[in-house]
């Protein structure tokens, strides 16, 4: 039973994270897009509207477009399809390990739909930083995959310490 109840949880979370990405990516085209970047919290957070055909940082966006789809499109998809099947059908993964695939999926599942309904490129708009000292332009999904990553490092670190291997 703990099992189906964490599988459902990460089900919730990854579906919340595609919705919450996809509501606010929304929210920037009818906000920001053709429009000057909104600084607020003193300059600390820049909304901007940016639409990105590369990976992470752009990485990738000077690659022809057939390459871009393959890599991006397809392969992030089959790896996406891999993490689900992995975080549904795991006999002992650990819970902080599922919520953390749960945040990878989620927010590469928000990008990989943004990338299939936008002809390949994924809107970012969030931007933040002091001075000089900024970000790349990102949205929500970023975000979750980046604290998943977070998540599944210290997780792995923990589980390391606690086998000691």
């Amino acid at each position: 039973m703990k099992r189906v109840t964490s599988a459902i949880l990460c089900i919730f979370l990854l579906t919340g994270v595609v919705a919450i990405d996809h509501v606010t990516k929304q929210a920037a085209r009818n906000t920001f897009r053709g429009a000057h970047p909104y600084s607020c919290a003193g300059g600390l957070v820049i909304f901007t509207y940016e639409e990105n055909a590369g990976g992470l940082l752009s990485i990738g966006e000077s690659m022809a477009a057939s390459t871009r789809f393959l890599i991006l499109t397809v392969g992030v998809g089959v790896v996406l399809l891999v993490l689900v099947g992995v975080l549904l059908f795991a006999r002992s993964l650990a819970p902080a390990m599922a919520f953390a695939f749960a945040l990878i999926a989620g927010g590469g599942l928000g990008n990989l739909y943004d990338r299939l309904t936008n002809t390949g490129r994924v809107v970012d708009f969030l931007m933040v930083g002091m001075g000089s000292l900024r970000t790349g332009i990102f949205n929500v999904a970023d975000l979750a995959i980046t604290f998943g990553v977070g998540l599944f490092v210290l997780a792995a670190i923990q589980r390391k310490r606690e086998t000691g291997s």
